[in-house]
């Protein structure tokens, strides 16, 4: 971490899951996160959708390691399963292959993000366990009220029309 200040960042360790990520030291809070920037970061943000899919998915590492124990990394879900998930909060769009083609994108986007491996030969994939960590309840809160504002806004400026 001493080698790491200069650049304002800090190694953060979860001995649980054998985990070392980098994080910005001094973004606590959204708007922080927000306005920070540094010249060896580079922000992805996620859409909906891919949100959506990563608080899905890290209740089935959740789920997981409750059943095999903390630390446990081989928590996999098959691509049927995450399917319903979603359109319980995305609707049905009617066609089961079309469905199951934007779960299969949604995953490919997020092993980009080295969150899930590439699906295996029975279309499951591995949740890693850097999920934990990305959509961990704080963040996930500092969303909701991020998105809880921006409603409030929209609403506010079209005259409380919902």
């Amino acid at each position: 971490n001493a080698i790491l200040e200069p650049l304002d960042l800090v190694a953060r360790v979860d001995d649980i899951r054998g985990l070392v990520f980098l994080a910005v030291r001094h973004a606590d809070s959204v708007a922080e996160q927000d306005a920070w920037s540094h010249p060896l970061v580079r922000k992805q943000r996620l859409n909906l959708e891919q949100t959506l899919l990563v608080a899905i998915l890290r209740q089935y590492f959740i789920a997981y390691e409750q059943e095999a124990g903390s630390g446990a990394a081989d928590a996999m879900v098959a691509v049927d399963e995450l399917v319903p998930q979603l359109q319980v909060y995305l609707g049905d769009s009617g066609s089961e292959a079309r469905e199951r083609s934007r779960v299969l994108q949604l995953l490919d986007q997020l092993k980009g993000h080295g969150l899930v491996s590439a699906p295996d030969s029975h279309e499951r994939v591995v949740i890693r366990p850097m999920i934990a960590h990305l959509a961990n309840p704080e963040n996930l809160t500092a969303l909701l009220h991020e998105l809880k504002q921006q409603r409030a806004e929209e609403q506010a400026d079209s005259g409380g029309e919902p």
